[in-house]
């Protein structure tokens, strides 16, 4: 809200790929289409805390700024780079950020057994990059990084060296990731469901 009435902008951009649903975020701007937020989150039917469905997109004239996707356990790069491609491009897009606050959520990584996906730094690289040409696109360069969650020394250390080569430049390259799980086809197909359903609800609520 500071953002929104101290600088006067009419669109921001919350981009959230903490393994945990941002649930205070999506109370708050519920009904408000001044902020979209995008949820990248592992299924709430088993991860705290328990919420961040794909049927909650915003009431209101914030119906479709609120978006939800949630991932099953074990997802890890390439099924986690189909969701995003397909959806959050277009969405930001549409949507044309004035300001994008960006939660890169370091608890997705393999190494932090907390939660259950087994993404890597090619992901968190992959997502940094692309957030970071969208604020220069559509947001005059504003962008704001917070680090979300992260509760292995490991994980947390690779990660944020990565975001950090993204926004500054300077070179930096975690060692060589193998996650424990490959993505097989029941993961494949539960995350093509969701991204489906996702589309259905929010982008035709769009227009996109």
């Amino acid at each position: 809200m500071y953002v929104l009435k101290e600088y006067g902008l009419n669109r921001i951009l919350i981009a959230d790929f903490d393994v945990h649903h941002g649930n205070g975020t999506q109370t708050y701007f519920y009904d408000d289409p001044g902020v979209m937020q995008i949820s990248f989150h592992e299924d709430p039917e088993w991860m705290f805390p328990h919420d961040g469905f794909i049927k909650d997109i915003g009431s209101g004239a914030g119906r479709g700024y609120n978006i939800n996707m949630p991932f099953p356990m074990d997802t890890g790069d390439s099924v986690y780079r189909y969701a995003y491609d397909e959806l959050v491009p277009p969405l930001i897009e549409f949507y044309k950020p004035e300001f994008i606050i960006f939660i890169p959520g370091f608890d997705a990584h393999y190494k932090d057994r907390l939660a259950h996906l087994t993404i890597t730094t090619d992901m968190i690289r992959y997502v940094s990059e692309s957030i970071h040409e969208a604020a220069h696109i559509y947001s005059k360069g504003r962008l704001g990084v917070m680090t979300g969650g992260g509760y292995t020394r490991t994980s947390l250390q690779w990660g944020i060296g990565t975001v950090m080569s993204v926004l500054t430049g300077h070179p930096y390259e975690p060692p060589i990731q193998e996650p424990p799980f490959a993505d097989d086809e029941e993961t494949w197909n539960m995350v093509r469901s969701n991204v489906a359903e996702v589309k259905d609800l929010v982008f035709s609520e769009l227009g996109i």
